[in-house]
């Protein structure tokens, strides 16, 4: 391989391990923001003084979420050892191939 198309293959394999690893940080932040439209939503209607059955769907659905939303998934693991792998093997190729 000559050193021009190696130094393209090393440069997309590690953009594409920064890829794969921004993977889990996205789809927690994702989720910490369903959480906050659920607190948003609870704290606007106990404002109001409105108390329906909603209120304690929306106070359980919260919990839930707030116990989901701090649980690492299984496809957080994969993206996080998939970006490390990535980064890992053009680095070890620079210095030793």
């Amino acid at each position: 391989m000559d050193p021009a198309t190696a130094t393209m293959t090393q440069n997309v394999m590690s953009a594409l391990g920064i890829l794969a690893l921004s993977v889990p940080a996205l789809s927690l932040n994702s989720r910490k923001k369903a959480v906050n439209r659920i607190v948003l939503l609870i704290r606007g209607r106990e404002e109001r003084g409105d108390k329906s059955v909603l209120d304690s769907i929306a106070k359980e659905l919260k919990t839930q979420r707030e116990e989901d939303a701090g649980r690492w998934r299984r496809s957080d693991e994969i993206c996080l050892f998939l970006g490390y792998i990535l980064l890992f093997i053009p680095a070890w190729w620079r210095v030793f191939g």
